[in-house]
């Protein structure tokens, strides 16, 4: 068997490509949404709902709830999280009914 030794160039030419390639066939990603919140404001603010790590999230891939530290041990990234409004009522004392969930995109 004869041995060819590999230019320089080539093996620069084949890295580069591997590293093109390989976020190409990067795994799955999916997006997940929280419940419904309803929470009032007054004129001087009020209190928004806070993401916990209790927080259970509904994900298109697989159709179950999960929780953030649950995500994480099944190997998903977060890569966004986003409010999302549904709707706001305007009361006439001022104040306003907001409802909302959290969407995540999430990756592996």
């Amino acid at each position: 068997m004869i041995m060819r030794k590999i230019s320089p160039l080539t093996r620069t030419v084949v890295l580069a490509v591997a590293c093109v390639a390989l976020p190409a066939m990067a795994g799955e990603a999916s997006v997940c949404h929280s419940g419904i919140q309803s929470y009032s404001t007054t004129g001087n603010g009020g209190a928004f709902p806070q993401l916990s790590n209790a927080t259970r999230f509904n994900c298109q891939a697989g159709g179950v709830a999960y929780t953030i530290p649950q995500l994480a041990q099944r190997g998903w990234r977060i890569v966004q999280v986003v409010p999302v409004v549904y709707s706001t009522t305007y009361q006439n004392d001022g104040t306003a009914i907001m409802r909302q969930r959290q969407q995540l995109i999430i990756e592996k």
